[in-house]
């Protein structure tokens, strides 16, 4: 049976489409890129919104590193969620096995060493090419209402728990591909792991239609991750007893120590939503500003994009000057430099008791710092220890 598909134009005419190939694999790249609508997959039903971050995304394999691959494409969706796609055209022998590998290599790696910063400055050179303002792209994505940053906070909170979709996308998906799919998609939690079969229709006056169809969703996998429940909140004992497991007793011991001393310095100290962090909080106005993480991965992050929203570290000056101290205190660079990211380190750089007292005052200090306006501050930094 014929696979053509017919269009009825205005005026009554039949317009017969064919199935025809990609000329290449850039185009359908282009195309995904243009038009994530056709990527618009959803669970049980549920529609994804995508919003581009980048073509041919760096992947590092190291903190701090250059890329050692490149991701087709990265988006985003209206739930914050990192959506990695891989595309390949059936004819290439690629779009089996080996597509595979990449893409567990790009998704273990992204999500434990990609910089939110520069996935951030990815997405803006991004919006610059389609010579659009990035919050107007954002607010199309998730409302005119929603808190940006806050989405932004999601982003990197789903990226470090794995919450993620991984998407191969093919005109043709083989059927040992189909299955390494499925398989990948009953077993792997909470990341979803699909396929995307996108066919090609063309017209002999060069109308073209794109048809996707997901493939790869069994029954097994769509009840295993509709049935699970909603993220039941945990207790101290069991955070840290996670932590423990991760970076041993020592680690641990070290990690409630800093929680402690931050419990007597801001406002609120608690574990987040996404269960992957422990904040310390300062009160400001009716508003909670984030200023330090430590992150179940074993890094304290400064959060100088939720300082910029206090009195004391409005200006870029003001935020460079937090990191530089930071800085200097450590004897080591934070892991960005950028002024409205989250710069980190890693824990066990306190285990020198000097650094860890030389923190501690400049946690004291920082907690001062966002509540005074930068006018009215006469020291320049934290006193020494």
């Amino acid at each position: 049976m014929s696979e053509d598909i017919y269009l009825i134009a205005e005026g009554g005419t039949l317009v017969r489409l064919s199935p025809r190939p990609y000329e290449n694999e850039d185009l359908l790249q282009r195309l995904l890129a243009s038009h994530p609508e056709v990527l618009g997959f959803g669970d049980s039903g549920t529609e994804r919104r995508l919003m581009l971050i980048a073509r041919e995304q760096g992947v590092p394999d190291t903190d701090g590193g250059d890329a050692r691959w490149s991701l087709d494409h990265l988006f985003l969706d209206q739930d914050a969620v990192p959506v990695l796609v891989e595309a390949k055209r059936g004819s290439d022998p690629r779009a089996r096995r080996e597509v595979v590998a990449q893409m567990l290599d790009y998704a273990a790696n992204g999500v434990v060493y990609w910089p939110m910063a520069e996935l951030r400055s990815a997405w803006e050179r991004t919006c610059e090419q389609q010579a659009r303002a990035p919050g107007d792209v954002l607010a199309e994505l998730i409302g005119p209402e929603a808190d940006q940053d806050e989405f932004w906070r999601r982003t990197e909170a789903n990226l470090r728990s794995g919450r993620v979709r991984l998407v191969f996308v093919a005109d043709r998906i083989p059927p040992e591909l189909r299955r390494i799919i499925e398989f990948l998609n009953e077993q792997m939690r909470p990341a979803v792991v699909i396929g995307i079969e996108i066919k090609q229709y063309v017209s002999d006056t060069g109308l073209r239609s794109l048809v996707p169809r997901v493939v790869g969703q069994t029954a097994a996998s769509e009840a295993a991750k509709s049935e699970r429940p909603a993220r039941e909140p945990i207790t101290d004992e069991q955070w840290w007893a996670a932590f423990e497991a991760q970076h041993g007793a020592a680690m641990r011991q070290l990690g409630q120590a800093v929680v402690q001393s931050w419990a007597e310095l801001y406002d609120t100290v608690a574990i987040t939503s996404a269960q992957d962090s422990y904040f310390a909080a300062k009160r400001i106005g009716n508003k909670l500003r984030y200023a330090l993480f430590l992150e179940r991965a074993g890094r304290i992050s400064l959060a100088t994009r939720w300082l910029s929203y206090t009195p004391g570290f409005t200006s870029e000056a003001a935020r460079r000057q937090a990191m530089d101290t930071l800085e200097g205190l450590l004897g080591e660079p934070l892991s960005t430099q950028n002024t409205s990211g989250f710069p980190a380190f890693r824990l066990d750089r306190l285990t020198d008791p000097a650094v860890r007292t030389a923190f501690l005052e400049y946690s004291r200090w920082l907690s001062e710092a966002m509540a005074t306006p930068e006018d009215a501050r006469a020291d320049a930094g934290p006193a020494d220890p």
